[in-house]
């Protein structure tokens, strides 16, 4: 096969001879299962909330699920239509602009002083309405799109910021929002 991989992997201890990592595609003896630390905590230290790598299953009388993969199983479920789509590293999941969400089991963004919100983003099609969130907390504060695609944050006593720089469409970007609990940038 031709063409680039984006790998993440984490390593607490790699010593010896003879000490290998193998990467395997396309084998049908390996399980298509997400990794265990994809699923079971092991990655994520107590000061991360959620990490959603945004593949899940469709579960009965749920919808789609997404599990969280901290310790703190905050999952992430859809009754309404996302679907599957290639991403930056794996899979990844495709919103319509106007109805297709996640939501997150619990408010996880309540009582912290500080965050940050990372997340890889394709902007594919022009948003629909005026603003469309793509992550974040009703009640406190969520960044999206507004003004095809520039990202913008905003909370409900009506702050808002923009970093100033458009995204472009069907192309990766990386977008983080850091709050200090005096105000929010941008990346």
């Amino acid at each position: 096969p031709t063409g680039s991989s984006y790998v993440w992997v984490e390593l607490p201890t790699l010593a010896g001879t003879n000490t290998y990592i193998w990467a395997l595609w396309g084998n049908p003896d390996v399980s298509e299962s997400p990794a265990a630390c994809m699923t079971n905590g092991a990655a994520w230290n107590a000061n991360y909330d959620a990490v959603w790598h945004l593949v899940g299953t469709n579960v009965a009388g749920v919808g789609f699920r997404c599990p969280d993969s901290t310790f703190k199983r905050r999952h992430c479920s859809s009754a309404e239509t996302t679907t599957n789509a290639l991403g930056l590293a794996g899979n990844s999941r495709g919103f319509n602009g106007t109805s297709s969400y996640l939501t997150a089991s619990s408010n996880f963004l309540n009582n912290h002083a500080q965050i940050t919100i990372s997340e890889w983003v394709n902007p594919y099609t022009q948003v629909q309405g005026s603003r469309v969130a793509l992550c974040g907390q009703n009640d406190l504060v969520e960044h999206g799109f507004q003004t095809n695609p520039m990202p913008m944050a905003w909370t409900p006593g009506g702050g808002q910021i923009y970093p100033g720089v458009a995204l472009t469409y069907n192309v990766w970007s990386h977008v983080v929002l850091v709050g200090d609990g005096t105000g929010m940038k941008m990346y």
